[in-house]
């Protein structure tokens, strides 16, 4: 167990350019301390979103607002039989032995409506 403790001006400096107090909470007591446990264990989180083409996945990283989403939409869209998203905004990401990353989150299809 542990505390974290984030100043007040952390805050403002964060607001001032231009991000939301949601994203700073996300950020700082989210995604930070679980990428810091995830490393024993040679895994991290990591801001994209991961889709499957083939046998092999992509990572189309961006900040919030970037269009990942989107992106993912329009290729599953347009190429159902060959794209799916393995996570749509931070795959947990492992290295192997060999050096390569892999996203450990289970595949999952959007369907047109």
């Amino acid at each position: 167990e542990g505390t974290i403790s984030v100043s007040d001006q952390s805050f403002e400096d964060w607001e001032k350019a231009g991000n939301s107090i949601d994203s700073f909470a996300e950020f700082c007591l989210l995604c930070q301390p679980v990428s810091e446990a995830l490393m024993e264990h040679k895994r991290c989180v990591f801001h994209a979103a991961a889709l499957r083409i083939n046998d092999r996945a992509i990572l189309l990283a961006g900040g919030s607002g970037a269009g990942k989403s989107t992106h993912c939409r329009l290729l599953i869209e347009n190429h159902p039989d060959d794209y799916s998203v393995i996570n749509g905004d931070k795959p947990i990401l492992s290295v192997t032995d060999q050096g390569q990353s892999v996203s450990l989150e289970r595949e999952r299809r959007f369907t047109r409506r």
